[in-house]
């Protein structure tokens, strides 16, 4: 454990998060990466058959190259109080946010840990199995809701980071969630894949056209959230990428 440990372990101490000086190497456009856009289109325009509890994949962003190093990124997004987590979560249009404490199963080596700030918990060693709850409120149809999301972290070791946020309430007769994937291609850069994943859990499916249309508003709300284009994860972690190599 304490091998894996130091082999993940960010440089974060007395880390303020401020931006990191350029360096030669972090003026490689952070626009290269391939965008999912037209394979999700082209995915939707035939409705698949609706299965209960049968899950529906698609990529909301795939191979996307970031100028960070991956203990970096890894650190960006699990620690709460992150560039990245303070924007996405300011600019995505919900309010009254609270993170719940990284807690560990039982059978983890880390369940013992306690009293640590997230930042160091998250820098000290492998998240593997660490789950916690985000909650905050949105207003629909002008009325204040309280929501909340489960995230779950299934690897994390020196090959990458496979970090997962599932909606604990379902939305229009679907569960969804987002899988995002980090991993290292070279010392100071990574690449990102985030993939949504959407069940359908509504006893009634005998109208297939009315499921389907239900399933695209929850497959456009996930690219909305988790995308490249305005306040999505992905367009938001470009954005933050800049500010580190400005």
């Amino acid at each position: 454990d304490e091998i894996l440990a130091n082999n993940i372990r960010a440089d974060v101490e007395e880390r303020d998060w401020q931006p990191q000086a350029p360096s030669p190497n972090r003026k490689e456009s952070v626009e290269k990466f391939v965008s999912p856009l037209a394979h999700v289109q082209k995915q939707t325009q035939e409705s698949p058959k609706y299965v209960l509890g049968k899950e529906i994949s698609n990529d909301v962003a795939s191979n996307m190259s970031l100028p960070l190093p991956f203990d970096l990124c890894r650190l960006l997004l699990l620690d709460s109080a992150s560039p990245l987590n303070q924007t996405w979560e300011s600019e995505r249009g919900d309010a009254d946010y609270q993170h719940g404490e990284w807690t560990f199963p039982p059978s983890s080596p880390r369940v013992h840990e306690k009293g640590l700030a997230e930042e160091q918990l998250v820098s000290s060693g492998s998240m593997l199995d660490a789950q916690r709850v985000r909650s905050y409120t949105r207003l629909r149809n002008r009325e204040k809701i309280a929501l909340s999301e489960a995230l779950f972290v299934e690897k994390d070791d020196n090959q990458g980071l496979v970090f997962v946020i599932a909606d604990r309430a379902p939305r229009r007769g679907f569960s969804a969630k987002a899988r995002i994937q980090v991993r290292p291609y070279s010392p100071r850069n990574c690449a990102i894949k985030i993939t949504s994943e959407i069940r359908p859990v509504g006893k009634n499916l005998n109208n297939q056209a009315a499921v389907h249309k239900a399933f695209v508003l929850v497959l456009d709300e996930m690219n909305s959230r988790y995308g490249i284009e305005g306040t999505g994860l992905s367009a938001v972690f470009l954005k933050v990428c800049k500010s580190f190599s400005a």
